[in-house]
This record gives C-alpha cells, structure tokens and sequence, in this order.
C-alpha cells in the first residue's frame, strides 16, 4: 500500500502508536495468555512463545546520514524505527498487492503445466509487515497512511486472484488467529524475516493445504531445542551507516530433535520422487533460523526436499530446480513457492526468463555459435529470426555457453522502430543449475532486428544460440501478433544497414 513520504521532522515526531481495533481483538486474548518460561538449550514441546523475537528495549541513535535516503543502496530500503526496536524500511510500508496481468497468466500456464505433470504448485505469500506490524509502525504512516483493514483487504484480494489459476494458497493469517498468536509475533521487530513463530504458522497453513487429515485433532506437537542466537539486522546497517556499535537482534530458533529431510546435495541421485520440494528465498533457505522445512515435513508428514536459495530472490530457486535433471526425470506431488510482495516476481521474469518449464530446442533447427566479446555479442540478426521461428507461433530461444561463469547476463532485443527490450537473467546463486537458458520470446519477435548478449565483465569461451517455435507445456497456442509484411520488410533491411 502506498504511504505518503513524510518529512524528515515529521520522521522524528514522537512514535507513539494509535490503537486499532480491528485485529487488537482477535489477539487480545493471546496476549494474555501465559505460557511457562522457555529454558533455552533444554529439549521440550515448541510453544509459540519459543520463537517469538522480543524488540531490542532501546531507541536507536540515528545519525543524520541514516535520516537520508541516499544512504542506502536504495532509497526503498530507507529505515526507519517505529515503536522502540520495530525497524522498517520503505519497501515494508509502500508494498503493493499489484501484480500484472501478464504475471496471472504465465502463472496459470505454470500451474497447468506442473499439475499436468501430478504435481501441484503451493505459493506462499507472507504477509506484509506493514499489516503484522501494523500496531508498531511509525506515527507518521498511522496518520497519513492506509489503514489495517484496508491493508488486509488488499492482501486478501491478491492471495483470491492467485488461487483463482490454480494454486493452493495457505491462509497464513487465518492460521494465526487459530493458534491463538499476534500478527505482530509472526515479524521480526528488526528484520524483513518472519520469526519462528512465524515460520511455524506458515508450515501449519502449508500442511492445512497438502495433509488437513494430519491437522484435524490441532497442531501436532514438536520436540526440539529452543535457542537464542545473535544474527544480522537492520541495526547492523545502521551501524554501518553511522559508525556506532548498537546491539542488534537476537533470533529464536527451535531445532527439532529429528530432522530427517533431505538436502539438496541429497537429492541428486535419489530414485524416488520426493513429495514436497520447497523453493524460495531467505525466508525457507535459513533452517537453522526459522526451522521452515523440518516445520513443514513434521506436521505434514510427508518427506520434504528444501531447494531454497538465500539472497536468490523469487526466481533463482525456481529456475534452478525446474531446469534440472532431477525435476525432469522426478516430479514432486507438491512445490512449495515462497517469495515476498517486496521482491515479487513480474510477468516477463516467470516465463520469459530462466526457462520454466520449457524443454530446450531439438536438433533440427540451426545453432548459432558465437566467440563471446567483451561485454557485449552479437547473438541473431533478422535473417536469423525469420528462419527460426514460424509467423504466428510462439518462439523461443535455447542459450548455451561452455563458460561456467556464464550465469549473469542481459539479452537484448533490439526492434526496427528504436525500442530496446532488456532480458536479465542472473543465475549466480543457483550453484547447480549449468549454464544452458531456454527463454521465451515476446509475441512481437517479428519486428527484432537483432539480438545480442550482454554480460557485466569480459569473458572467454562461446555462446550458442538457437531458435525454435515454443515446446512444452508452456507453449501458446499461437501468437495473437501477425506483423505486417511491410514490418517484416523493415527487419530484414536493418539487419544489412542496421
């Protein structure tokens, strides 16, 4: 939701926060209950209280340059200190439930695709700290901002419009209502991380989703080891920024006495196909945190495979998976996706970029090989589009470079009136995912003059390029765009006389 951006005098006006009834009720309750003190490192059943992270009890001295947003890599990423010890940046309070419409439907061929192929695609959206956190944010966001009604509405609407192609959507609110646990225990006071507690509530609402008969006497119980350890912050950037030495956060964490899920590494080679493969970020990757998949393979009772990638964003985890041996030759009954409204993936990122769910081009059609230049290599010309593509069909272009370090780089489509379309693809995080794309191309391929490569530093080796019409499950039926023959004309002049 987007919140007027305040003045800097405004920022530090007093961070008393204004009661809200809406969801104050609901957790009134729970606040009051009393559970018995946790004795860290001593084994016994997990409690919602093991896994909640208490805000640090002092404000935070901000510095002037930590007031000013070109002090931060962007200024989205601006913090800011609501109640004492809950930091936020822009990102947490200017979230947007907008997604494009060419999103909703390259996620509705995905979710075809993979339930054609038995497998059933489960996203997780956490909520946005804004709303768990609604009751902490800063007076100037309660003031001017949306209210939490608004914000749970519009939450709401996103997950209905997502469950409408497909997938399974786990109620992640309404899990913590029925646990009886605050929205505000589900967030990091000083991080973009869910907490334990969180994570805990989110692998019920998953389980709910692809095992409710293991649910239906409540929430099993967990044996584990509670754990409090130091970890990294908003506090740690505002030290950077500042040059001071604040103490940061500590983290709760909840290790089961059994953890029998399989790695990655553990995964290559195995026969059988595992049931739930879990792809995402930070959030799913850090199970030494926040315990996500042992959460989920304990309370579903199914084996589970945890794919995420740490700093990936929403794509890396994905791609790597689905163009891997394993996924081809092993489905899962269910991928469990995981990306945040603040890093959330767009239309052209699910489809085009990466491959998903796209086989690469056959041995019929005519590869291109290329000496990769500095920087920048010319890949296709018009005369190249033409032969490898059919009119009227959807097309696809296969990339292949026997340079490992070939895991980062822009394609670019450059069209006969001037446009320039960019293509990113960054692969770096995903450490077993080769260097072989297969990427779609935009309906009005017709009108590209040329294509080429472009890569960040300069790198030996060769690139291959293919193109072909596009297979496999995600292929169109055909192309809506039917360019004119005066178009087509145009493309294949500029390719002599660019």
């Amino acid at each position: 939701m987007r919140f007027p951006a305040p003045s800097y005098c405004v920022r530090m006006v007093a961070t008393s926060i204004i009661s809200m009834s809406l969801v104050l009720t609901q957790n009134a309750s729970a606040r009051k209950k009393v559970e018995a003190p946790t004795t860290y490192g001593q084994t016994g059943f997990f409690k919602p209280s093991d896994g909640y992270i208490d805000a640090v009890p002092q404000r935070y001295p901000f510095c002037p340059a930590a007031l000013k947003p070109d002090s931060y890599e962007l200024p989205s990423k601006q913090i800011i200190e609501g109640d004492t010890g809950w930091f936020f940046i822009q990102d947490d309070i200017n979230w947007s439930a907008d997604f494009s419409p060419a999103f909703y439907q390259d996620l509705k061929r995905i979710t075809a695709a993979l339930k054609k192929q038995g497998t059933q695609l489960v996203i997780v959206v956490p909520p946005p700290r804004a709303l768990t956190g609604y009751d902490h944010l800063p007076q100037w966001a309660l003031a001017n901002g949306v209210g939490r009604s608004v914000q749970a509405e519009a939450y709401r609407g996103l997950l209905d419009r997502i469950r409408a192609v497909g997938a399974l959507i786990p109620d992640v609110l309404g899990e913590a209502k029925r646990q009886n646990v605050p929205f505000d225990h589900l967030t990091s006071p000083s991080d973009i991380h869910w907490t334990t507690t969180g994570s805990w509530i989110t692998a019920l609402a998953v389980a709910r989703q692809i095992a409710p008969q293991r649910l239906a006497q409540g929430a099993p119980p967990l044996l584990g080891t509670p754990s409090a350890k130091m970890e990294d912050s908003y506090t740690k950037i505002l030290n950077k920024i500042c040059g001071t030495t604040a103490v940061g956060q500590y983290v709760r964490s909840f290790k089961l006495a059994e953890e029998p899920q399989a790695s990655a590494d553990s995964l290559l080679g195995d026969t059988a196909a595992p049931e739930v493969v879990i792809l995402g970020t930070s959030f799913t990757a850090l199970t030494d945190r926040y315990s996500f998949s042992p959460f989920v393979e304990k309370l579903s009772g199914k084996p589970v495979v945890n794919l995420a990638v740490t700093g990936g964003g929403p794509l890396t985890a994905i791609q790597q998976y689905t163009t891997s041996e394993d996924f081809r030759t092993s489905k899962p009954k269910y991928i469990v996706w995981e990306f945040l409204l603040s890093n959330k993936p767009d239309g052209s990122s699910t489809s085009e970029r990466g491959g998903l769910l796209r086989p690469a081009c056959g041995g019929a059609y005519p590869i291109v090989k290329h000496k990769l230049a500095p920087m920048l290599t010319p890949l296709l010309s018009a005369t190249d589009i033409a032969r490898g593509t059919t009119p009227g069909q959807s097309a696809q272009l296969a990339l292949r470079s026997d340079n490992p370090a070939f895991k980062s780089f822009s394609l670019l489509l450059n069209y006969v009136d001037g446009r320039q379309r960019n293509i990113a693809v960054d692969t770096r995080r995903a450490t077993q995912m080769d260097t072989s794309y297969t990427v779609g191309l935009p309906d009005d391929y017709a009108l590209i003059s040329d294509i080429a490569v472009e890569t960040e530093d300069s790198l030996n080796g060769t690139v291959s390029a293919q193109l072909c019409p596009a297979s496999g499950e995600l292929a169109d039926a055909g192309s809506s765009f039917q360019p004119s023959w005066f178009s087509r004309l145009a493309a294949w002049f500029k390719s002599f006389w660019g």
